[in-house]
C-alpha cells in the first residue's frame, strides 16, 4: 500500500524523503545538544533544559503560528522554516567555534529552531489534504510511521555519530544539512497546491486578533471539532507520562535494570510504528468514530493490565500493545479533523490544539510524577486507565452523533 503510493506518486516521495531525513536530523541534534550541554556543565538540570526549551513554543506559539499558516501561503512558511532551521543550527558550532559558550544562546537557537518547527508541522497538517487527496488516511499514516521510525533510530544514530565524529558539532552540521534537502523536496510541490481561499491583499490588513478570534471562535461553534480536540488531548494525558510509569515499574515491579526500561520504551516505539501502518486497513473496514473510541478504550484496559503484571516480558508485551492502540487514535483525528475543517481555518485549528496538547501533557507529566511517589505503579495506571473509560464514554455519549451529523467530505473512508 504505502510503497506503491510512494512509487507512482513522485511528488510525495520526495516529499516523504524530506520528511524522514530531516525527522532523523532533529533526533540526532537533541542527542548531541543534550550530550554537550552535560558534558560542559555536569548538571542534569541545564541538560534537561534542552527539551524543556524544546517544547515551550508549542505551548506559547501555537495560536499564533496557526493564524500565520492561514493567513501566508503554507508552502512558502514550509521553505522559509527549513531556511531558518538551517541557518540557526549552523550558529550553535559557529558560536562555539568563536568561543561563545553561553547556554543561553543554545537554549534561545532551541527556542526559537522550534518554533520554526511548529510553522512547519501546522503548515503540513493544513496542507495535507491537498496534496494526498483521497489517499489521506494512508499519507497519514505513512508519515506517523517515518517519524515513529526517526524516533528509533534517530537518537541510537545520533550517540553512535557523536562518538563516532569526534566532536558533537558535526552532528549539527549534518542536522543543517537534512534541512536543506527538506528544503529542495518541498520545493517539488506544486505552487498552485492549495487554492486561494481568500484575496491575500485583503488578508493582509485584517488584524492578526482578529484572525485568532475567528479560529477560536469556529473550534467553538463546531462540537465534534473541539470535542476531538479535546479526545486528543486527554488521550494525550494518558500517554505522556508512560516512560515516566515504565521507569519506575522497572525498578518497583518488574525488577529489572536500565536494559528493562530500554525494551519497554523501544516496544512502545515499535508498537506505534505498527500500529500506524495498521491504521488505513483500519479505518478502511471501520467508521472513524469506532476506530478512535474503540482505540482509547483498548489503551485503558491493556495499561491497567499493564499496572496488574510482575513479570517484565508481559510489561514488554503490553507496552507494545499499548503503541499499537495509540496510534490509530492520534492519526484518525488528525485525518477527520483534516477532512473537515475548511482550508482557511485549518491552521489556527491545530494551532490552538497543539497549544492544548502541550499544556495538558506536562500538567500530567507532573501530576503522575507525584503521585508515583506515593502509590504504586498498578493504582496510577488504573487511574490513567479510568480517564481512558470516561473519555470513551464520553464519545459514545455526546461526540457520536455530532460526528455523524457531519456531512461533504471528500475522502475515500467511511466516517
Amino acid at each position: 500500500m504505502y510503497w506503491q503510493l510512494l512509487h507512482r506518486d513522485r511528488i510525495l516521495r520526495n516529499y516523504w524523503s524530506g520528511a524522514l531525513v530531516s525527522r532523523l536530523g532533529s533526533n540526532m541534534t537533541m542527542i548531541a545538544l543534550a550530550w554537550i550541554v552535560l558534558a560542559r556543565t555536569h548538571s542534569s538540570l541545564q541538560s534537561g533544559m534542552v527539551y524543556a526549551f524544546a517544547s515551550l513554543p508549542v505551548l506559547l506559539g501555537g495560536p499564533v503560528v496557526g493564524t500565520l499558516v492561514d493567513r501566508w501561503s503554507r508552502r512558502r512558511m514550509m521553505l522559509t522554516a527549513d531556511i531558518v532551521r538551517a541557518v540557526l543550527i549552523i550558529l550553535i558550532p559557529v558560536g562555539w567555534g568563536l568561543n561563545f559558550n553561553a547556554l543561553w544562546w543554545v537554549y534561545g537557537i532551541i527556542f526559537v529552531n522550534t518554533l520554526w518547527s511548529l510553522v512547519f508541522g501546522t503548515s503540513e497538517r493544513a496542507i495535507m489534504p491537498h496534496l494526498a487527496g483521497t489517499n489521506l488516511p494512508v499519507v497519514n499514516s505513512l508519515l506517523a510511521m517515518t517519524r515513529h521510525a526517526a524516533d528509533l533510530m534517530g537518537p541510537v544514530l545520533g550517540g553512535v555519530l557523536v562518538t563516532g565524529l569526534g566532536h558533537p558539532s558535526w552532528v549539527l552540521v549534518l542536522d543543517a544539512g537534512t534541512f536543506v534537502w527538506s528544503f529542495i523536496m518541498v520545493r517539488t510541490l506544486p505552487r498552485d497546491l492549495v487554492p486561494q481561499q481568500r484575496d491575500t491583499s485583503t488578508l493582509s490588513r485584517v488584524p492578526i486578533g482578529l484572525q485568532m478570534k475567528e479560529g477560536v471562535q469556529y473550534l467553538l461553534r463546531h462540537r465534534s471539532v473541539w470535542a476531538l480536540g479535546l479526545t486528543m488531548a486527554l488521550a494525550n494525558v494518558m500517554a505522556g507520562p508512560l516512560e515516566n510509569l515504565f521507569l519506575v515499574a522497572t525498578h518497583t515491579q518488574f525488577r529489572m535494570k536500565a536494559d528493562g526500561f530500554g525494551l519497554l520504551v523501544t516496544a512502545l516505539g515499535g508498537g506505534l510504528l505498527f500500529g500506524a501502518w495498521l491504521t488505513p486497513r483500519l479505518l478502511s473496514r471501520w467508521s472513524t468514530f469506532s476506530v478512535i473510541y474503540s482505540g482509547i478504550l483498548l489503551f485503558a484496559v491493556v495499561l491497567m493490565c499493564f499496572g496488574q503484571t510482575h513479570t517484565g516480558w508481559l510489561g514488554v508485551v503490553a507496552a507494545m500493545f499499548i503503541g499499537i492502540t495509540m496510534s490509530p487514535v492520534n492519526i484518525g483525528i488528525t485525518t477527520w479533523l483534516q477532512q473537515r475543517v475548511p482550508s482557511e481555518y485549518r491552521g489556527r485549528v491545530f494551532g490552538l490544539l497543539g497549544s492544548l496538547n502541550q499544556f495538558l501533557s506536562p500538567i500530567a507529566m507532573v501530576a503522575v510524577g507525584w503521585d508515583l511517589q506515593r502509590q504504586a505503579v498498578m493504582v496510577v495506571s488504573s487511574m490513567l486507565a479510568g480517564i481512558g473509560f470516561l473519555v470513551s464514554m464520553f464519545g459514545l455519549l455526546f461526540v457520536r452523533s455530532h460526528m455523524f451529523q457531519d456531512k461533504g467530505t471528500s475522502s475515500g473512508f467511511r466516517t
